[in-house]
């Protein structure tokens, strides 16, 4: 971490750690947003030599989940149970009493899963790529499947050196905000191929795909958001056309459109139906007049007379 960030312009610490000059301890005090920051870098400083197609990167919630179980299906990648030995965690209930470590400890201390990683359990929570949602994807089965393409927070895996046993399961979940740092928060670097990305952004319109507007008043914006999985917030790219006559009556169509970096397309509609002001009354009193009292007629249209044609009684 602190070759790649040495000298970043984002103005981000090249040594974030709560504990310094501990090399071989894994990388916290770092938030989602500064993870992004340091693949971004990783992968333009390794261009030469990363295969075509290929890219460091955050794994899904999906794929640490896969990685830390390593084809188990019990509470942690070695069985049901948790003690001293098995992982960096508050075993003791108890916070800075010395009695546990009650910090990081470098990476290895403990046994590798079945698949040979390290520490997929305690030391530090991980930030994984994904959104969190409340709710795992359905199907059956499912098949590598990613986090929805916008939220307010990402999710986090593997609990930390603070924390009870429980919080170390393989199936437990946590989340924060994507600027949120922590000495409890690193993450871990997957290397992948990149599959082609072929999803369109999601558009979200504010206030309704059906509006109502009257007639005479300022036309405002009701607002637009863009999200895309692989790029984030589009909010700012996307175009608006279409125009909504305010001083005319009728149904107008606005229409959104915004593409992500791998030109998938996404467009909305909103329709604006322009209608009149509502009839107003009001009582007017005339002081020189004895109080009569005035109703007041909106203007509006009407045809006048009758067509030739109508037969004209007569009493």
């Amino acid at each position: 971490y602190e070759a790649v960030m040495t000298g970043n312009s984002d103005g981000l610490s090249a040594t974030p750690s709560n504990w310094p000059n501990n090399p071989n301890r894994p990388v916290e005090k770092v938030s989602w947003a500064d993870a992004q920051i340091f693949l971004t870098r990783l992968n333009a400083q390794q261009s030469a030599n990363i295969p075509a197609g290929w890219a460091y990167v955050l794994p899904t919630e999906s794929q640490w989940e896969y990685a830390c179980r390593a084809g188990t299906t019990t509470m942690y990648s070695w069985g049901n149970d948790i003690n001293s030995s098995r992982a960096n965690y508050n075993w003791d209930g108890a916070y800075n009493t010395g009695v546990d470590f009650k910090q990081t400890r470098d990476v290895g201390q403990y046994a590798a899963n079945p698949l040979g990683f390290f520490d997929m359990h305690g030391n530090v929570w991980e930030w994984t790529a994904d959104w969190y949602q409340a709710a795992y994807p359905t199907g059956n089965p499912v098949v590598d499947p990613s986090g929805p393409a916008s939220g307010s927070l990402r999710v986090l895996r593997g609990g930390s050196w603070n924390l009870a046993g429980t919080n170390l399961r393989s199936a437990k979940r946590g989340n924060n905000t994507p600027s949120f740092r922590y000495y409890i928060i690193g993450f871990r670097v997957g290397f992948q191929q990149v599959q082609p990305d072929r999803a369109s952004p999601e558009l979200v319109l504010s206030g309704g795909v059906e509006v109502t507007h009257v007639a005479g008043q300022a036309w405002a914006e009701p607002g637009v958001a863009a999200h895309d999985v692989r790029d984030g917030d589009l909010s700012g790219r996307v175009s608006v056309s279409g125009l909504v006559d305010v001083n005319r009556t009728g149904l107008y169509v606005l229409t959104y459109t915004v593409s992500d970096t791998a030109g998938n397309l996404a467009t909305a509609n909103r329709k604006v139906r322009v209608t009149p002001p509502a009839p107003t009354t009001a009582t007017y009193l005339v002081p020189t007049a004895a109080n009569l009292e005035m109703i007041w007629v909106a203007d509006g249209n009407f045809t006048m007379g009758s067509p030739v044609s109508y037969t004209h009684l007569r009493a």
